[in-house]
């Protein structure tokens, strides 16, 4: 064989082959809403307008939304005008990331908001 592969219950191509019910295995994935306990880590970068508050409303939006945040760090361009900010927090799933990143966008200033491996 070559390993497993996933098909669609709906599948012609399974279905032509022969013998297939005795090659099915029953697959479940984890539904991505659930309230699992499992926490994965993401990591951001912010770039924003050097204002004062941009530090704390973009930590606020993190509080309400996140699990946990493990890193943060901000520094200041060289010219003092902009601000450079890398979190790193603990997330249930891909869709609390998508929220928590949309609302970040939405913080007056914050130019760009962006993944990052870490």
């Amino acid at each position: 064989g070559r390993g497993v592969a996933i098909h669609r219950v709906d599948c012609m191509n399974l279905r032509a082959q022969e013998n297939y019910e005795q090659r099915l295995l029953d697959v479940e994935w984890e539904d991505q809403y659930s309230s699992s306990n499992k926490e994965y880590m993401a990591h951001i970068d912010i770039y924003g307008l050097n204002r004062t508050g941009l530090l704390n409303d973009v930590l606020q939006v993190l509080s309400n939304t996140t699990k946990n945040i493990s890193t943060v760090n901000a520094q200041p361009t060289k010219d003092m005008k902009f601000a450079n900010i890398h979190v790193s927090f603990g997330i249930a799933n891909l869709s609390t990331l998508t929220t928590v990143v949309d609302k970040i966008k939405s913080v007056p200033e914050v130019y760009s908001v962006k993944r990052t491996n870490g």
